[in-house]
């Protein structure tokens, strides 16, 4: 199964908005509101960001160089 990197990060960034606006909940309706609309605007990430890594040749040993 392949993975969606592009799909994760969707799903990390929403995770972690659910956790912010979760965590503090705010009694004041207008502060709280403004708080989601302001957790919601920013990204916290840059991702997502993908390396690729050749293998490594093989074929001898350390002692063979």
């Amino acid at each position: 199964m392949a993975i969606n990197p592009i799909k994760v990060t969707q799903n990390i960034r929403e995770s972690y908005v659910r956790y912010l606006t979760s965590t503090f909940g705010l009694r004041d309706t207008n502060l709280r509101n403004l708080f989601h609309q302001e957790v919601e605007k920013f990204w916290f990430t840059n991702g997502p960001i993908l390396e690729a890594t050749p293998p490594f040749t093989k074929g001898c040993y350390l002692k063979d160089l």
